[in-house]
């Protein structure tokens, strides 16, 4: 559709998408690559709603670049790039008890549950740091990488053996051939206090989300060996085999 076709309201919706696509990725390329967010994850999230409810009152008018259409963060230069055997995807975020419901219906769909059955929910707190990929041959670590665009991420396997709660091997190295597990690299509260202590200015992280990624991202592993990062596993990629014990972690 050619622009002088489109009515007021569209003309005006379509400037308002461009706008909010070049604040979305101006954030997430600072969010996500360059460790400095210049504003809070409310505010972000705030942009990324209204995106969505413009895409979904004006779906043809939906970008080609569209915020949904990106998961995280482009392969920074300074690290090598690793493919993901199976993508790493994002959570989507509700905000509001029609955000719930909406989920639910969806849920209701895509499963072919009856209105009328309730669904079970399980919830767990979800730990604000660095998704991280680990992938496990004959039980021994090969290769670590970041989410990146959710089918590339950079190879951070130097510094991600630094962390004492990934193991380089694993106790069931006999029983499988080749495993992806995937969790969080983070920073605790008090651990995010101490490292800022340590820092300028200029080096100080806003977030202890940011200060475990740019731990994480040190070209130097000894830099990442110093700072204070737990890992905590919570799911799989690809497997050899169905059922895998995280007690290893």
């Amino acid at each position: 559709m050619k622009n002088k076709n489109l009515s007021d309201e569209e003309k005006k919706a379509l400037l308002r998408f461009k706008e909010l696509a070049e604040k979305i990725y101006y954030h997430n390329k600072l969010y996500h690559e360059k460790d400095k967010p210049e504003i809070s994850d409310n505010k972000f999230d705030k942009l990324v709603k209204e995106n969505n409810i413009l895409e979904k009152k004006f779906p043809h008018l939906i970008l080609i670049n569209s915020p949904n259409k990106i998961v995280g963060g482009s392969v920074s230069k300074k690290f090598s790039k690793s493919i993901h055997k199976t993508p790493m995807l994002s959570l989507s975020n509700a905000f509001n008890k029609e955000d719930l419901k909406e989920f639910i219906k969806r849920l209701r769909k895509f499963l072919n549950i009856d209105s009328s059955k309730n669904i079970e929910f399980v919830n767990e707190p979800k730990i604000d740091g660095v998704s991280i990929n680990l992938f496990y041959e004959k039980g021994n670590l090969k290769n670590a990488s970041t989410r990146g665009d959710g089918f590339q991420g950079e190879n951070v396997t130097e510094n991600v053996l630094t962390v004492k709660d990934i193991p380089s091997k694993l106790k069931s190295a006999n029983t499988l051939d080749a495993i992806e597990i995937r969790g969080e690299i983070f920073i605790t509260r008090d651990d995010f206090i101490t490292l800022n202590e340590k820092l300028n200015d200029k080096e100080k992280f806003s977030n202890p989300r940011n200060a475990a990624a740019g731990s994480l991202r040190q070209i130097d592993p000894k830099i990442t060996k110093q700072r204070s990062l737990h890992f905590l596993a919570h799911g799989l990629g690809s497997c050899t085999k169905k059922y895998i014990n995280l007690s290893n972690f």
